[in-house]
């Protein structure tokens, strides 16, 4: 893996290792949901900390830990929507 392929979330951990970052679990679900909507995977509802998917299909593989969070926000129902902690 090149770091044009390196993930935000990677990146933290990278940084965590060199103690040059320190990262929680909520920082890292962050890091994901942003950058899948940056990658216009995923998209900010009306509240701004909830998020939906697109019918965007993925320039590039997903990680699994990537699929995960699209499979966890994808099987919220309408009442109940992964939120940014």
């Amino acid at each position: 893996m090149n770091e044009e392929e390196l993930r935000p979330v990677e990146a933290l951990w990278l940084l965590n290792r060199e103690n040059k970052q320190n990262w929680s679990r909520e920082t890292c679900l962050r890091s994901v949901l942003v950058d899948l909507a940056t990658r216009g995977l995923l998209e900010p509802e009306d509240d701004e900390e909830s998020f939906e998917p697109t019918d965007k299909e993925p320039e590039s593989e997903l990680r699994q830990y990537e699929k995960d969070v699209l499979t966890a926000v994808e099987g919220e129902d309408e009442a109940e929507h992964i939120k940014l902690i």
